[in-house]
């Protein structure tokens, strides 16, 4: 994949972040004891993702957020057993469009 698509798609992944954790999460803004877990890639993905979650958390010093950056397979091996436990572990998943095809995740 060429680097200018690899950074269009990290940069769509953070102004999402940036939009969700902006457009109404106020209790996790005011450090009600709310805590978010994101479980999202490593590497240059994780990094971008770091970026964000650390621009929050200047704005908003009370929130409190878990970002996990996982390899590849881990996270997808991860994501699969909380999908079919529903265990709910993780709050925002950010996964490859095509593990949703993937009866595993569809479970």
């Amino acid at each position: 994949m060429k680097s200018w698509a690899k950074l269009a798609m990290v940069l769509v992944l953070v102004a999402g972040l940036a939009i969700f954790l902006g457009a109404g999460v106020e209790s996790l803004a005011q450090g009600e004891g709310i805590k978010l877990v994101i479980a999202g890639r490593d590497g240059t993905y994780g990094n971008a993702m770091q970026l964000a979650v650390d621009a929050y958390l200047e704005e908003n010093p009370g929130a409190d957020i878990e970002l996990l950056k996982l390899p590849y397979a881990s996270l997808y091996e991860k994501v699969v057993i909380d999908l079919k436990e529903a265990s709910g572990a993780y709050d925002i998943i950010m996964m490859d469009d095509t593990w949703i095809v993937h009866k595993e995740v569809q479970g």
